[in-house]
């Protein structure tokens, strides 16, 4: 957790690996201290086995005590210790590696009874994997950026981004510019003068378009309507008296002209 908080300045939701890279670089000496602090957990670690492993009354407490079969291991979807110690050699970073894991060495420690004792042992033996690994990763750092220079995924530094608008827009999009009307006019992609392969197709489309428009039925064109004003049309009540109506009354004057107009020609008809 010091070598976290030295990395990331929080000990716990550090957010220190981001899309394109990590947040900060490793501050100046981590590496050595890191090595220096496996070298030591490597000698306590063996401490650890001198005073426990060969135990007369540790062993007593564990060998037998809480035994698990392999089968009882999986029917109970066991993971981790208390499954390679049922004898099956799971490990998440062997089957499916993620991160540098298939760029390591390292063993999957396996127990044989499923006891508590086994588990210890295959426990102890991850310490010294861990190990291993840390000790690689170490050898195999590599030198270089720690962000990806596309500011569509990571974004710019802050100081570059107080100075200059431009540091947000990214690198590609700046090198994309504008060519002039003249230089697009008379550029060879844009050639005015057709060639004759383009006029081949030309007639081979125009003529496959035009069979294409003479099988096609004629479509029934439609009426011609002269436009006229919105409030052209006026009521008898406003014929009548002169006066004007607003858009809502004059609306309502009109479907009232609708419903009574089929009536008056109905009762002219009768008559």
């Amino acid at each position: 957790m010091e070598f976290y908080e030295r990395v990331s300045g929080a000990r716990l939701h550090a957010a220190y690996v981001r899309p394109g890279g990590v947040a900060y670089d490793l501050p100046h000496g981590l590496l050595e201290d890191i090595y220096k602090w496996a070298t030591a957990f490597s000698q306590r670690v063996d401490e650890i086995e001198e005073v426990v492993t060969g135990n007369r009354i540790w062993k007593q407490r564990t060998v037998g005590v809480g035994p698990v079969t392999a089968q009882q291991a999986l029917d109970y979807s066991f993971s981790g210790v208390m499954l390679r110690g049922s004898g099956i050699p799971w490990d998440i970073r062997k089957v499916a590696p993620y991160d540098a894991y298939d760029q390591v060495e390292f063993d999957v420690p396996v127990g044989k009874n499923g006891d508590c004792y086994d588990r210890y042992l295959c426990r102890v033996e991850e310490f010294r994997q861990s190990l291993r690994i840390i000790y690689q990763c170490l050898e195999k750092m590599p030198a270089g950026q720690i962000k990806v220079d596309d500011h569509k995924i990571v974004p710019p530094p802050r100081a570059s981004m107080k100075e200059s608008m431009e540091s947000c827009v990214p690198s590609r999009l700046r090198r994309c510019r504008r060519r002039p009307a003249l230089e697009v006019l008379f550029s060879p992609e844009l050639s005015l003068t057709p060639s004759s392969s383009s006029l081949a197709g030309s007639s081979t489309t125009s003529s496959s378009s035009r069979r294409a428009t003479r099988s096609r039925p004629a479509r029934p064109t439609r009426p011609s309507r002269r436009p006229r004003a919105r409030w052209a049309s006026t009521s008898s009540r406003t014929a009548r008296t002169g006066a004007s109506l607003s858009p809502s009354r004059h609306l309502e004057a009109r479907r009232r002209a609708a419903r009574v107009a089929p009536l008056e020609r109905a009762s002219s008809a009768i008559m």
